[in-house]
């Protein structure tokens, strides 16, 4: 690509610079390549979030629903075989910022370590479902819609840039076609009075000293992990975002995006 700074690169350079400062204002752990905060930050904010559920009354916290979003981008990595490593860091740099603005200021959005390609949001307080359904309808209809809307155009606009799209084709690639930063997405979802529930336990295990995980990777993370890794086989079949919630029963379901 050409070594000049188009106006849209510096756009992107100062919006992901504000991501970095607001973190650091916040003393939190901050990802150098997304200026996201890193994981162990999901920690401190769920837990303090917590903390204000168990305060509620028991007729304000059946308001509360929390959706745990676990994504991943598919076969990323074909973006620095076939394209080069600084156009994986572009990439990375530019899903971080579609998923952050395709989210709300009351929700959080981590990246899950340094040097990985997965992203974990915290979405909170669900708009009502347009279709007359519940929360979780709204959570699926709206937000997730929004998610996997704003990640299909930026892959749009990345791989039909027309250095990248040439250098594609001189490897007989096209990686836009191909799925390739497509999303394998897991959900978990959790009621308000299960939120204070899990608080409780924490509290427990935590004034016992028996606590041997976080609480985030005990009780918030692991559903929704399997969830992304089951949508991340039937998308490596089909090349295209999937998303899958894990049920009660522990069986899964697609969600329809």
């Amino acid at each position: 690509m050409s070594d000049e700074v188009s106006e849209k690169d510096w756009k992107l350079a100062h919006e992901l610079n504000e991501m970095w400062n607001e973190g650091k204002k916040a003393g939190q752990r901050i990802d150098s390549k997304t200026g996201l905060p890193l994981i162990d930050s999901f920690e401190k904010d769920a837990l303090r979030l917590v903390e204000e559920v168990r305060r509620l009354p028991d007729e304000e916290v059946s308001k509360i629903a929390w959706g745990v979003v676990f994504l991943d981008s598919n076969d990323f990595r074909e973006v620095n075989n076939v394209l080069s490593n600084a156009d994986g860091d572009d990439f990375i740099k530019g899903l971080a910022l579609s998923i952050k603005k395709s989210l709300r200021a009351v929700d959080f959005v981590y990246r899950n370590s340094e040097g990985a390609d997965e992203i974990i949001a915290l979405v909170r307080h669900f708009p009502k479902d347009e279709l007359g359904g519940d929360l979780i309808g709204g959570f699926e209809s709206s937000i997730l819609k929004r998610i996997v809307k704003g990640n299909e155009e930026f892959r749009s606009e990345f791989f039909e840039d027309s250095d990248r799209r040439q250098k594609a084709e001189k490897e007989g690639r096209n990686l836009l076609t191909e799925g390739v930063g497509s999303l394998a997405i897991g959900v978990e979802y959790f009621t308000g009075g299960e939120i204070k529930i899990l608080g409780e336990k924490w509290k427990k295990l935590a004034d016992e000293e028996k606590a041997e995980k976080s609480f985030v990777n005990r009780y918030l993370l692991p559903n929704a992990d399997e969830a992304k890794s089951e949508a991340k086989d039937v998308a490596k079949k089909e090349g295209k975002t999937v998303a899958m919630v894990r049920e009660l029963k522990g069986e899964f379901r697609r969600i329809d995006l």
